[in-house]
């Protein structure tokens, strides 16, 4: 009994549809959860101790008053700690589950299309086949040549085989680029489990305020003090603001230097896997003062590189979909030929048309 109900889970999970579906909830969710605020559990600002339940209190107040009635129902779903909630991991960890299935179920037969393409196609086959076109040449040498002429033109790899029974033609085009719908699901994956990694591991701290009379600490176990030593406001000739630099020291906890370089508002400083921003500059004040913000996020690099593996394998799988053509040669010339595609079956059935007049025309 637990082995079919195993079976029955693994059929579910390793169903598209049910992917597809679970994306695109979760897709919806997160659209919700950028129009409301969320609970920063990451964040934490250089002067604000979050771990002081009055600041927490305070902060649930402010939203309480911004959404009033809204609010009970709002925060019992969990929508302002999202990505926090047990329901939203749960989906993206079912996400996860169903991906895998789906990439598990596709791996040996995508891997045997791809690597190990069949030449000899069943009879029952040649039957049900939707594309299906019937030529009858005057030899099955001629069959061959004329086959074979027609679809290396249209950039197909021809594989052929002969028996007792005749001779069995196999043509494919992005044969191998039909593994880009693994490449797909591996990527995925890999978005999923490193988006996971740099939400459980990274931090920001978003307001330190760095001066050039003491270093102050970055904090989070980096052993990292930060102080600013010169601030320059590059301004265009009529006075307005072109660029804002800050020179910047990162020194340890006995004072010996790091690293030290500039930080502009979009050309941060990194040392050790954390990016220093600049954020905001006091003047007036006596020497440099400015607001820099810490962002460590090891997860950064692995979203990216996984959203360009997925981007690129729904490119292959979509824009060069796998074509195949087969044909059967009789012993005196008779040719049944059947065509499929991975996708856009019907931009592929008039080119298969197309290839049959063409046959056609030289089999008489």
């Amino acid at each position: 009994m637990l082995r079919v109900w195993f079976h029955k889970g693994w059929r579910t999970l390793s169903q598209l549809r049910l992917a597809v579906i679970l994306l695109a909830l979760i897709l919806a969710v997160i659209f919700v959860g950028t129009l409301l605020p969320q609970f920063p559990h990451h964040i934490e600002p250089a002067y604000i101790d979050y771990t002081k339940t009055s600041w927490t209190a305070d902060w649930w107040s402010a939203v309480q008053a911004r959404y009033g009635v809204l609010y009970a129902p709002l925060r019992a779903l969990g929508l302002f700690d999202l990505f926090g909630s047990l329901w939203f991991q749960g989906l993206v960890a079912l996400l996860a589950l169903s991906t895998t299935a789906c990439l598990l179920n596709r791996l040996g037969p995508l891997a045997r299309v791809a690597l190990r393409p069949r030449v000899h196609l069943p009879r029952e086959r040649f039957e049900r086949a939707t594309l299906r076109a019937g030529l009858a040449f005057p030899s099955p040498q001629a069959a061959e040549s004329a086959l074979v002429t027609s679809l290396k033109r249209r950039r197909y790899t021809v594989h052929v085989e002969r028996d007792a029974q005749g001779r069995h033609l196999r043509a494919d085009r992005h044969r191998l680029l039909r593994l880009g719908t693994l490449l797909s699901h591996f990527s995925l994956i890999a978005l999923l489990l490193a988006a996971a990694y740099g939400g459980l591991t990274g931090w920001r701290t978003s307001a330190i305020e760095a001066t050039s009379d003491r270093p102050v600490p970055v904090g989070h176990g980096t052993g990292v003090w930060l102080r600013c030593d010169d601030l320059q406001v590059l301004r265009y000739a009529d006075g307005t603001p072109q660029d804002y630099r800050a020179h910047v020291t990162l020194t340890d906890d006995d004072g010996r230097t790091l690293t030290e370089g500039v930080v502009r508002v979009n050309g941060p400083l990194s040392y050790a896997g954390v990016g220093y921003y600049l954020r905001g500059y006091r003047i007036g004040d006596g020497g440099c003062r400015v607001t820099l913000q810490a962002v460590h996020d090891p997860g950064f690099g692995p979203v990216i590189a996984a959203g360009l593996g997925l981007f690129l394998g729904v490119t292959l799988t979509f824009y060069f979909p796998h074509r195949r053509i087969w044909a059967r040669i009789g012993p005196s010339g008779e040719t049944t030929l059947v065509g499929s595609s991975a996708w856009d079956q019907e931009r592929f059935a008039r080119q298969f048309a197309r290839l049959a007049a063409e046959l056609q025309e030289k089999a008489v």
